[in-house]
């Protein structure tokens, strides 16, 4: 069998079975980034001192350690926490989580540990003059939120989120 023929949508190809693992790959990627996007926005930033610190450790630990690790205390503790809970109801045989569902909150949790560093980073590019002169012109919080930091805030986070999708797209491939 040559390789064209292995690769195929024909009766003995793997055309197919590729096709529906790249879907759930990118359908992954693509939950997990913005899940980790939801994570990631104001962990650092906003917030008294007590939540930032946890954010710091939040960071700081989840950087250091595996994507496939994060994924698997996440599956098979899962299952042992819900093993443990149906145990409670009477319930004697081993329940599963579900995969994706370990794989999707995974891959969001080490997107937003990366994605908090680099939000952090672009907020602090922004200049303080820029936010002061909107605070002067009398723009509400959210207005200037919308109208000034926003802009400006993306403009130095894109190519770093661009790193970010990388990963992402590479911790939902050993899913």
């Amino acid at each position: 069998m040559t390789f064209w023929q292995l690769i195929s949508f024909g009766e003995n190809g793997w055309g197919r079975l590729l096709l529906m693992g790249t879907g759930m790959t990118l359908a992954l990627a693509v939950g997990g980034f913005l899940l980790g996007a939801l994570i990631g926005t104001w962990s650092k930033i906003a917030g008294n001192r007590p939540l930032r610190f946890v954010a710091e450790c939040y960071t700081t630990v989840t950087r250091g350690i595996s994507d496939l690790l994060i994924i698997f205390l996440l599956y098979f503790g899962g299952s042992s926490a819900l093993k443990l809970l149906a145990s409670l109801f009477g319930h004697s045989g081993f329940i599963g989580f579900p995969g994706y569902i370990a794989g999707f909150i995974a891959v969001g949790i080490s997107s937003g540990a990366q994605q908090t560093e680099v939000f952090r980073g672009a907020f602090y590019a922004v200049a303080k003059g820029e936010i002061e002169a909107a605070k002067a012109c009398g723009m509400p919080t959210l207005l200037r939120l919308r109208r000034i930091i926003i802009p400006l805030l993306l403009r130095h986070a894109i190519p770093a989120l661009g790193n970010v999708w990388q990963l992402v797209l590479k911790a939902s491939t050993s899913f």
